[in-house]
Protein backbone atom coordinates (compact mmCIF):
# COMPACT_ATOMS: atom_id res chain seq x y z
CA UNK A 1 0.00 0.00 0.00
CA UNK A 2 2.56 2.21 0.81
CA UNK A 3 4.27 1.51 -2.23
CA UNK A 4 1.32 2.70 -4.82
CA UNK A 5 1.23 5.93 -2.61
CA UNK A 6 4.33 7.06 -3.08
CA UNK A 7 3.94 5.93 -7.09
CA UNK A 8 0.87 8.03 -7.37
CA UNK A 9 2.93 11.07 -5.23
CA UNK A 10 6.41 10.76 -7.27
CA UNK A 11 7.40 14.13 -8.72
CA UNK A 12 9.45 12.89 -11.14
CA UNK A 13 6.72 10.59 -12.26
CA UNK A 14 5.37 12.28 -15.58
CA UNK A 15 1.76 12.10 -16.89
CA UNK A 16 0.91 10.36 -20.15
CA UNK A 17 -0.10 13.25 -22.97
CA UNK A 18 -3.48 13.66 -23.39
CA UNK A 19 -3.35 12.26 -26.97
CA UNK A 20 -2.32 8.93 -25.31
CA UNK A 21 -5.01 8.80 -22.27
CA UNK A 22 -8.09 6.61 -22.72
CA UNK A 23 -11.40 8.55 -22.62
CA UNK A 24 -12.73 7.82 -19.41
CA UNK A 25 -16.39 8.67 -21.26
CA UNK A 26 -15.94 6.15 -23.62
CA UNK A 27 -18.45 3.70 -23.79
CA UNK A 28 -16.39 -0.07 -23.46
CA UNK A 29 -17.64 -2.16 -26.15
CA UNK A 30 -19.91 -4.99 -25.12
CA UNK A 31 -18.46 -8.67 -24.25
CA UNK A 32 -18.64 -10.43 -27.59
CA UNK A 33 -21.15 -13.01 -25.56
CA UNK A 34 -23.29 -10.45 -24.97
CA UNK A 35 -23.11 -8.47 -28.22
CA UNK A 36 -26.18 -9.99 -29.51
CA UNK A 37 -28.14 -8.33 -26.68
CA UNK A 38 -27.41 -4.83 -27.42
CA UNK A 39 -30.41 -4.48 -29.45
CA UNK A 40 -32.45 -5.54 -27.06
CA UNK A 41 -31.85 -2.88 -24.55
CA UNK A 42 -33.87 0.41 -24.29
CA UNK A 43 -34.80 3.12 -22.46
CA UNK A 44 -38.26 3.33 -21.42
CA UNK A 45 -40.10 5.19 -18.80
CA UNK A 46 -42.15 4.08 -16.78
CA UNK A 47 -44.65 5.11 -13.33
CA UNK A 48 -43.14 4.36 -10.31
CA UNK A 49 -46.05 2.65 -9.21
CA UNK A 50 -45.05 -0.08 -11.84
CA UNK A 51 -41.35 -0.40 -10.55
CA UNK A 52 -41.23 -3.68 -8.14
CA UNK A 53 -38.19 -3.61 -5.66
CA UNK A 54 -36.41 -7.04 -5.43
CA UNK A 55 -37.58 -8.75 -1.86
CA UNK A 56 -34.13 -10.10 -1.39
CA UNK A 57 -31.96 -7.50 -2.43
CA UNK A 58 -28.62 -7.73 -0.74
CA UNK A 59 -28.04 -3.55 -0.52
CA UNK A 60 -29.62 -1.49 2.10
CA UNK A 61 -29.40 2.24 2.08
CA UNK A 62 -29.33 4.39 5.05
CA UNK A 63 -31.90 7.27 5.49
CA UNK A 64 -28.93 9.79 4.75
CA UNK A 65 -27.80 7.58 1.94
CA UNK A 66 -31.35 7.69 0.43
CA UNK A 67 -31.68 12.00 1.41
CA UNK A 68 -28.25 12.46 -0.65
CA UNK A 69 -29.63 10.42 -3.45
CA UNK A 70 -32.97 12.76 -3.37
CA UNK A 71 -30.65 15.61 -3.43
CA UNK A 72 -28.33 14.63 -6.57
CA UNK A 73 -32.00 13.88 -8.36
CA UNK A 74 -33.26 17.13 -7.69
CA UNK A 75 -29.72 18.82 -8.58
CA UNK A 76 -28.98 17.14 -11.76
CA UNK A 77 -31.74 14.59 -12.85
CA UNK A 78 -31.66 11.19 -13.10
CA UNK A 79 -27.79 10.76 -14.76
CA UNK A 80 -28.08 6.73 -13.74
CA UNK A 81 -30.98 5.05 -14.50
CA UNK A 82 -32.91 1.82 -12.82
CA UNK A 83 -32.25 -1.08 -14.37
CA UNK A 84 -35.56 -3.25 -14.52
CA UNK A 85 -36.28 -6.72 -16.08
CA UNK A 86 -39.22 -7.30 -18.70
CA UNK A 87 -41.77 -7.29 -15.88
CA UNK A 88 -40.41 -4.32 -13.71
CA UNK A 89 -38.73 -5.79 -11.41
CA UNK A 90 -35.79 -3.58 -9.98
CA UNK A 91 -32.38 -5.16 -10.69
CA UNK A 92 -30.35 -2.19 -9.64
CA UNK A 93 -31.48 1.21 -8.46
CA UNK A 94 -33.70 0.48 -5.42
CA UNK A 95 -31.97 3.64 -3.46
CA UNK A 96 -32.81 5.66 -6.72
CA UNK A 97 -35.96 4.24 -6.69
CA UNK A 98 -36.57 5.01 -3.05
CA UNK A 99 -35.34 8.64 -3.29
CA UNK A 100 -37.85 9.06 -5.78
CA UNK A 101 -40.56 8.08 -4.34
CA UNK A 102 -39.68 10.79 -1.58
CA UNK A 103 -39.64 13.22 -4.15
CA UNK A 104 -42.90 12.52 -5.65
CA UNK A 105 -41.91 11.93 -9.45
CA UNK A 106 -44.41 9.97 -11.26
Amino acid sequence: MGALNSTLADPNRRAQPAKHRRSTNATPAPEPEFAHLVDQLAVVYRAIEELVPYANNARTHSERQIAKIAASIRSVGFVNPILTDADGGVVAGHGRLEAAKRLGMA
